[in-house]
């Protein structure tokens, strides 16, 4: 697939440009530098590598799904929060 994301179809390899490390791909692939570590997890073999020579190819696997950190834990409660009455 190469650089960049096409409409409706997912990412799953990413071609590297002359310069980029880690944090740039996370950033273009996912929109933020902080998931830098979930492509380093996929490219075990690109771990001793700080910045990318142009024509690296990356594997870049989904997001794993997260939870919502907003949510206060006495929200959480399967009980609604009965615990606290």
């Amino acid at each position: 697939m190469g650089e960049g994301k096409e409409e409706d179809e997912l990412l799953s390899t990413y071609t590297t440009t002359q310069g980029e490390g880690w944090d740039e791909v996370a950033l273009k692939v996912y929109g933020s530098e902080l998931y830098s570590g979930v492509l380093m997890q996929a490219n075990p073999s690109h771990l001793e590598t700080f910045i990318f020579s142009a024509g690296e190819v990356l594997e870049v696997p989904d997001l794993p799904e997260e939870e919502d950190d907003t949510t206060p834990e006495w929200r959480k409660l399967s009980d609604g929060g009965a615990a606290y009455e």
